[in-house]
């Protein structure tokens, strides 16, 4: 292979190695159009080439306009290719085509420079300012006052070849007096004041394609908006039973609009609610210790306009247990009398209603005897069952003991005992009913003998919360007891179930015998009874029985307090 040889002074630049040759630029950019630019609005393309033998790679090409011509307003940087400007306004979309050439540097002293062309366009649009989509002075609607306006929209059109986004602006600020506003997506949003009349707004509103504007006047009318009209009185709303379901409460507010209902300060009675589309109030109060009062704020809402006015009512729940007595056995209390003679020794009813303080240490509701021995008792042993037993002689004679078991302390519960040893039908001669059901599994089943007597109704000592001739303290609460001489009553005389199915007192109404009683237990606890003499529980009889109560004190005799008779 032949050299070449550098004599007289000759020197190769450039890093010119043997066999190398200048080759021209290369276009990186494709040909045809660069873009679609509308007049007027800033606009910057950069077609680009590389030149395969610069120094690093892709070195310095220099860009000329060879033929034709650029849009009006843009110009050619020669050094970077970059085509920018503004194209200044055409009356129709204009295509601009024009060749641009791009060309490197010579290499060395020996080689020249080298050039490539490539064809290119332009076409500038012609802009058209946005057009709204509504006629001048278009009502968009109306809108009450204090109500949300969310629903009113604006729109344009841009009418150009390649359609621009649109913004919205209002020329002034007439709809933030009204505490409306206007975003860019043409949305009226706001609450209007109450401002005591109807009133048409005329506003002004922008629409920008970001070069042209156009403006156009709307109009919005807000009316005026009237509070709702209660119908239902202030007050006491009603007065009702607790855990019995109520009859319907019906709040009723007029408005040309729907009206909706809502408790905005206080509290429903507990059970209670509050249907908000209707106003009705529904439920079963629960269950409450004393005779309560609630009272409570409703707000009708006008459910379009959302004007608003309030009203304070009230509901009574009473408790339907009013007054209990509560006996500790720790205290050893208990009342006790000793009647004379009754009508009957065959035939009784013995109602009471209970609940539990202590479990599992048995107790003595109701009991009559002579002693310990010879007695007729009604009450629970220590696992808690309980058990109607007439004992003669130390010889339990009948007997009926429970498979039901009593230990929840928070619930009250309806005892009805009957003695109708008369009855020809041996298991109904002795009757167990609670909450107004009677008990048919028992443990323990000894039936009395026909025309059996028993120690109740004869002159002897009878008990309340405790065991005669013995201690068998009762713990917990009695309330409404009732003893009927001569009849066997069944449980709905002192009760009946409601329309939920709970069974709740009622008063009776019969008669009671000779011996019979009803203690309504109207002092508020049995430590006010030795407190105050005069507050000693109510107790009804037929006749002058004397009832006493009686508190056993350590190392002392029992101590009694005649208890009044009405």
């Amino acid at each position: 292979m032949s050299q070449i040889k550098a004599t007289g002074g000759i020197k190769v630049s450039g890093g010119l190695r043997a066999g190398r040759f200048n080759e021209p630029p290369s276009w990186d950019t494709i040909a045809g159009s660069l873009g679609t630019p509308f007049e007027s609005q800033a606009f910057s393309v950069t077609p680009g080439a590389t030149d395969p033998d610069s120094f690093p790679s892709g070195g310095d090409v220099d860009y000329s306009l060879t033929s034709g011509s650029l849009p009006s307003g843009l110009t050619l940087n020669a050094e970077t290719g970059e085509i920018s400007g503004t194209p200044t306004a055409v009356g129709s979309d204009t295509l601009s085509s024009f060749t641009l050439r791009a060309e490197d540097g010579p290499i060395g002293a020996n080689l020249v420079g080298k050039s490539a062309e490539r064809d290119f366009s332009i076409n500038v649009l012609n802009n058209v300012a946005p057009s709204f989509d509504q006629a001048a002075d278009f009502s968009i609607g109306s809108v009450a006052e204090l109500a949300a306006a969310s629903l009113f929209q604006i729109t344009a059109t841009d009418p150009n070849t390649n359609p621009q986004t649109i913004t919205f602006s209002e020329v002034g600020a007439v709809l933030t007096g009204d505490n409306l506003s206007l975003d860019s997506n043409g949305n009226v949003t706001g609450t209007p004041p109450d401002s005591g009349g109807t009133r048409v707004v005329t506003f002004t509103v922008r629409a920008s394609d970001g070069v042209l504007t156009t403006d156009q006047d709307y109009k919005l009318t807000i009316t005026d908006s009237q509070d709702p009209i209660w119908v239902t009185a202030i007050g006491l709303l009603a007065t009702v039973n607790e855990l019995e379901a109520i009859s319907t409460i019906t709040l009723e507010a007029t408005d040309d609009n729907a009206v909706s209902y809502s408790v905005t300060s206080g509290a429903l009675p507990g059970g209670l609610t509050l249907n908000s589309s209707n106003g009705e109030i529904t439920g079963t109060p629960s269950n409450v210790a004393e005779d309560i009062t609630s009272d409570f704020e409703v707000t009708a809402t006008d459910t379009i306009e959302l004007d608003f006015t309030a009203r304070c009512f009230s509901i009574k729940v009473l408790n339907v247990i009013a007054n209990s007595l509560r006996f500790n056995d720790d205290d050893s209390t208990e009342l006790t009398r000793t009647p004379g003679v009754g009508d009957s020794t065959t035939t009784w009813t013995f109602s009471t209603w209970f609940k539990l303080g202590n479990i599992g240490i048995g107790g003595i509701l109701f009991s009559a005897g002579a002693d310990s021995s010879n007695i007729t008792r009604l009450g629970f042993t220590a696992g808690d069952i309980f058990r109607f037993t007439h004992i003669d002689a130390a010889s339990t004679t009948t007997d009926l003991r429970t498979t039901q078991v009593f230990r929840d302390p928070s619930a009250w519960y309806h005892l009805v005992a009957i003695w109708d040893t008369d009855n020809g039908t041996a298991d109904d001669r002795h009757r167990l009913y609670i909450n107004g059901t009677q008990i048919a599994d028992f443990g323990t089943r000894t039936n009395p003998t026909s025309s059996k007597q028993g120690d109740v109704n004869t002159a002897v000592e009878h008990n309340i919360a405790n065991l005669v001739g013995s201690t068998n303290l009762f713990d917990g609460y009695l309330s409404e007891t009732y003893f009927v001489d001569g009849s066997a009553l069944d449980p709905t005389n002192f009760g009946a179930f409601n329309t939920n199915g709970d069974w709740q007192p009622k008063e009776y109404s019969g008669g009671f015998g000779t011996n019979g009683f009803h203690l309504d237990y109207a002092v508020a606890s049995i430590t006010e009874l030795y407190k105050n003499r005069d507050k000693i529980p109510k107790v009804k009889i037929s006749r002058g029985a004397e009832l006493r109560l009686r508190h056993f004190q350590t190392g002392l005799q029992p101590i009694y307090r005649q208890i009044n008779k009405e």
